[in-house]
């Protein structure tokens, strides 16, 4: 990071100091915006925008107060970065649990996340192209050896790719060379195929918990898009 070489004297930092300070700062390449400003004790790197009240304070034994500020501030810009990343794990955490039904999903993100694209091993999800209004749920049991199970299953409908799955079928014994000239003979072994239309079967009971986190992916950053009839 660059920083003014120039040391301020206290009282002569103004509105105008400011605009100076903050224009020599991106001359030298820094978008910071900070500068070293003289005190009683020596001196201090400020922020251009506080390096007039530091000057005052500094003539009134006010040191330990403006470091108190610069740390405050310092600790505010954390817990703000520290609650967009709880919200960003949030978010993820209920992708994953709306297309799985578990917590140990690790969806990943398919270039940008506004786009709201996700993929879960081979399958891509695109949720900005779901019909959010036609998202139906189903509680399904059955008894078996192990007890009653219990599973759900989402619908999901779109106008456009709701769903894409890797087609890879099995090449097990094939060398490279066999590979690459059962490609040329036979795409349709290594495409990826499209759908507007995507039954999930999520292995959980958990109804509310279901449609709690669809209700979550559609309030906190993904669109969809509405049915029109």
């Amino acid at each position: 990071m660059l920083h003014v070489r120039q040391l301020l004297p206290a009282g002569v930092f103004d509105n105008v100091g400011q605009r100076r300070c903050l224009r020599r700062t991106r001359e030298e390449g820094s978008d910071e915006g900070r500068v070293w400003v003289a005190h009683t004790h020596g001196a201090l790197l400020v922020p251009c925008g506080m390096a007039g009240a530091y000057q005052i304070m500094a003539g009134e034994g006010g040191l330990t107060m403006i470091r108190g500020l610069v740390v405050l501030c310092a600790l505010t810009s954390a817990l703000i970065s520290s609650a967009a990343h709880s919200e960003t794990d949030m978010f993820m955490r209920a992708v994953g649990f709306a297309l799985t039904g578990s917590d140990d999903a690790d969806p990943r993100v398919i270039a940008n996340r506004a786009n709201c694209v996700f993929a879960i091993k081979n399958d891509v999800y695109h949720l900005n192209n779901v019909y959010y209004d036609r998202i139906r749920f189903k509680g399904w049991q059955r008894q078996s050896s192990y007890g009653l199970e219990k599973s759900i299953t989402v619908e999901l409908h779109g106008d456009d790719v709701v769903f894409e799955e890797e087609t890879t079928k099995p090449v097990w014994g094939l060398d490279p060379d066999s590979i690459q000239r059962l490609q040329v003979v036979r795409p349709d072994f290594f495409q990826s195929h499209h759908y507007t239309y995507r039954l999930l079967r999520l292995d959980t009971g958990d109804m509310d918990r279901v449609k709690r986190a669809w209700q979550y992916i559609y309030s906190h950053g993904c669109a969809g898009k509405r049915s029109p009839f």
